[in-house]
């Protein structure tokens, strides 16, 4: 986590009937053009072809923050290519990798397809949240859930330091709620290479903004950026997205255009921050470039268990690839996967097809 799913299944997910619900409100005029989806469609588990899968790859790079070298992108694809063969059992390559601005690259989506996301948005930098629409949000996340509630329950009960697990659905929605927003706002204390807040007055650390790429007219499978992401939503929060204060490592996506009707984008910064805040949430894990490229590669295959195949989130099977990463602690969860445990626990998140993403649809289409 964690596209515009149903059920608890990727980083960031939207159920249809939430969607349907809410449609009036994303529709509502926002003093701008708006290009506001008619309905949502499911995008299909794709047929994969027998032999090697080939995936395009673009590095959306923003000066401000550190990004990855040459050398630790050839890693990275290394490690991905890895944990596709170790994990899933399928061979995968890459096309050569494009390198564009991330100026450069959100220009090509269209314009008017933000406004009734930004209705959407928990507006934190200004203040202006419902702390209110942001628990009915979590509520509708934990009852839409693929894994069982004790799983899950019991995952954010460490994280949140509770000695008790329940999974009492009042309760939870509040503690979510509180618990992002609160490490939320410690992220504002990040700074750039540039001396101001990472967390700047530009759209590009919204996920509901990254959400556009897949309305973009060139799509690529994978997008590796080193981009922080982080806020808060009123539709498409996901648990462990709320434990880490909103900050979301990658998403599996819907795609107009490629080749499997979805793409996934992973960000690099939280492997390689050195600020106190995610540094704490790595749980003081530090990691030389080549292990940040090698853990960030194994870590972004979790999407392909998205991309490829629908996977879900088997919360808390540690053996598990498609286990959520605990905080941002990419070392001791990838020290711990074993794809043999991961299928003897037949855990049901691992079922092909069970995540179900959606794509808006516009009148236009």
């Amino acid at each position: 986590m964690d596209a515009l799913t149903n059920a608890r299944k990727l980083p960031r997910a939207w159920t249809v009937a939430v969607l349907s619900a809410t449609l009036p409100i994303m529709l509502t005029g926002c003093g701008e053009t708006v290009k506001s989806p008619s309905a949502f469609t499911t995008v299909p588990p794709p047929q994969l072809p027998n032999g090697v899968i080939k995936l395009s790859v673009v590095h959306v790079v923003n000066p401000r923050f550190d990004k990855f070298s040459d050398a630790q992108l050839e890693v990275f694809l290394d490690s991905l290519r890895e944990a596709g063969k170790v994990h899933f059992d399928r061979r995968i390559e890459f096309h050569p990798i494009e390198t564009v601005s991330i100026e450069e690259y959100f220009k090509l989506v269209p314009g008017d397809v933000y406004g009734w996301r930004k209705t959407l948005i928990y507006d934190f930098k200004k203040g202006k949240g419902d702390r209110a629409k942001l628990e009915a949000a979590y509520e509708t996340a934990i009852r839409h859930q693929s894994a069982p509630a004790k799983e899950w329950a019991a995952y954010a009960a460490r994280e949140i330091g509770l000695e008790k697990v329940d999974t009492d659905v009042a309760e939870w929605k509040k503690r979510f709620a509180d618990t992002h927003i609160r490490r939320l706002e410690s992220l504002k204390t990040i700074m750039a290479a540039d001396g101001k807040p990472a967390l700047d007055e530009s759209p590009f650390n919204e996920w509901l903004y990254w959400n556009m790429v897949g309305e973009r007219p060139q799509t690529h499978d994978i997008i590796i950026t080193n981009q922080l992401v982080a806020s808060a939503e009123y539709q498409g929060v996901d648990i462990h997205s709320a434990l880490r204060g909103g900050v979301t490592v990658g998403t599996t996506e819907f795609s107009t255009q490629s080749q499997f009707g979805t793409q996934f984008w992973w960000s690099t910064f939280p492997f390689t921050s050195t600020s106190p805040v995610i540094v704490k949430m790595r749980g003081g894990e530090m990691y030389e470039p080549l292990e940040a490229a090698r853990l960030a590669g194994t870590g972004a295959a979790h999407e392909l268990g998205h991309q490829l195949f629908h996977y879900g989130h088997p919360f808390g099977i540690s053996a598990c690839l498609m286990s959520p990463t605990p905080m941002l602690r990419f070392r001791e969860h990838i020290g711990k996967l074993d794809p043999e445990a991961c299928a003897a626990s037949q855990s049901p998140a691992m079922k092909r097809g069970v995540l179900k993403t959606l794509r808006p649809k516009y009148a236009s289409d």
